[in-house]
C-alpha cells in the first residue's frame, strides 16, 4: 500500500491518547487526517516494538501497516523500507520473543506458552515473518542431508547426542507417507523399541509436519512429507531435528531450509499449539484404554542395532553406557499390536495407502 497522503491540518487527525493527552500520526510532521478511500485503522500498538504500528484493512480485506517512529513520524509501509540502524533496533526488541518461542515450542520437549505471545499474534501476519527472516538471518542456515548421502555407519545428530544408524533413519522417512492422515500417528522410535505418538503441527499446500518427541534421548524431531511449489515434482520425506539444526529429504536445500522459521510462524500464529499436543507421548500398549494405530507398516517391527554400547542395543544391559532409559522399552509382540488396526467401530485405517498428504493450511 502506498504512502498515506497528508491532509488538510483543520481535519481531525488520527490520534493515539494516553491519559489527557493526544498524540496525532503524522507524515512529513502534518497530522495524518484521512486514508485512501476504504481502508481504515483498525489496530494501534506502541509498546511491543520501539516504532508504532498501524494495522489498516481494506473494504475488501486486505491488509496493511504502517511503521512510525518514535515521534509518530510515518516511516516505511515495509520493513524492508527502515534503513539499517532502524531495522537492528526492532529486530533486537524482538529478538527476547523469538529465543522463547524457539525454546518454548519448536525444540521443547513439552511445549509452554511464550510470554508476550498474544502481543506478537497480534502484530501484522507479513509484518510477523518479516521479522522472524531478519532474526533469523543471524544464524547459520540447518545443515540439510539427502537421504542417498546418509553414511553406512551412524550419522551423529548433535555432538551431546545419541548416533543413529542410517539404517534406521530409512524406514522413519519411509513411514512419512500418509502420516498426515493419520487422526493418532505412531511411528516406531528409531532409537530403540518404543512406539511414539505425535501430533500435526503444519498443514500448508506444499509441506506437512507431525512432531514427535522421544524422552529417552530428550530429543524432538519432525516428519513430514514436502514437495517444491509450483512444480509439477512428487511429494518427499522430511525429517528435521532442531537440537541439531539439521533436516533430512531429497528436496532442494534452498527449500528446505526455510523449514524452522515455517514452523516458528506456524507457531505464533496458532494460540492453540500448546495445548494440542498428547498428554502421553510415549505408547504403552500395557495401559489402561485402546489407541488408534497410526500409519507404520514400512517399519520395521524389531529396530537395527545402534552402533556402540548405547542404550537400546538388545545386547546391552539396561543402564549400560550412558544411562538407564526413561521410556517403555516393548517386546516385538506388543509393537505389532500396536500398529495393528484394534477400532471394533472401523475408524482404524489398517494400512491405508494414503500416497499424498492433506493440503490446505486449515491449521487442525
Amino acid at each position: 500500500m502506498p504512502a498515506p497522503r497528508p491532509a488538510p491540518s483543520d481535519a481531525e487527525a488520527f490520534v493515539i491518547r494516553v491519559g489527557n493527552n493526544a498524540f496525532p500520526l503524522r507524515i512529513r510532521g502534518q497530522p495524518i487526517q484521512r486514508l485512501y478511500p476504504g481502508w481504515h485503522i483498525y489496530a494501534l500498538n506502541v509498546t511491543l516494538l520501539p516504532m508504532a504500528v498501524a494495522l489498516l484493512r481494506d473494504e475488501g480485506g486486505a491488509e496493511a501497516y504502517w511503521l512510525f517512529d518514535g515521534e509518530l513520524n510515518y516511516r516505511a509501509s515495509t520493513f524492508g523500507d527502515l534503513d539499517e540502524e532502524e531495522r537492528s533496533a526492532v529486530v533486537g526488541a524482538i529478538a527476547p520473543f523469538f529465543r522463547s518461542l524457539a525454546g518454548n515450542s519448536l525444540g521443547a520437549m513439552k511445549q509452554v506458552p511464550t510470554e508476550r505471545a498474544e502481543a506478537v499474534r497480534n502484530l501484522s501476519p507479513v509484518l510477523r515473518d518479516e521479522l522472524l527472516a531478519a532474526w533469523l538471518e543471524q544464524f547459520p542456515q540447518p545443515r540439510c542431508v539427502a537421504r542417498k548421502a546418509l553414511p553406512q555407519g551412524s550419522l551423529s545428530f548433535a555432538p551431546d547426542a545419541l548416533p543413529l544408524a542410517s539404517t534406521s533413519l530409512a524406514p522413519l522417512l519411509s513411514a512419512a507417507d500418509g502420516l498426515s492422515e493419520e487422526p493418532f500417528p505412531l511411528v516406531l522410535s528409531p532409537y530403540g523399541q518404543s512406539v511414539l505418538r505425535g501430533h500435526h503441527v503444519l498443514r500448508d499446500d506444499d509441506l506437512v509436519l507431525t512432531r514427535f518427541v522421544e524422552p529417552a534421548m530428550k530429543t524432538v524431531f519432525y516428519l513430514g512429507m514436502g514437495k517444491v511449489p509450483g512444480e509439477n515434482t512428487p511429494w518427499e520425506p522430511v525429517l528435521y531435528s532442531p537440537r541439531s539444526d539439521l533436516i533430512m529429504t531429497d528436496l532442494p536445500a534452498a527449500w528446505a531450509s526455510q523449514i524452522p522459521a515455517r514452523l516458528l510462524s506456524w507457531f505464533m500464529a496458532d494460540p492453540a499449539h500448546v495445548s494440542a499436543a498428547p498428554d502421553e507421548v510415549v505408547m504403552d500398549p500395557g495401559g489402561s484404554g485402546r489407541f488408534m494405530p497410526g500409519r507404520a507398516s514400512s517399519l520395521p517391527v524389531t529396530p537395527p542395532a545402534l552402533p556402540g554400547n548405547w542404550p537400546g542395543n538388545t545386547a546391552v544391559p539396561h543402564g549400560a553406557g550412558v544411562g538407564e532409559l526413561s521410556t517403555t522399552s516393548l517386546s516385538e509382540a506388543q509393537i505389532a499390536d500396536a500398529f495393528r488396526s484394534v477400532s471394533a467401530s472401523g475408524a482404524g485405517h489398517d494400512g491405508d495407502d494414503v500416497r499424498k498428504p492433506a493440503s490446505g493450511p486449515d491449521g487442525t
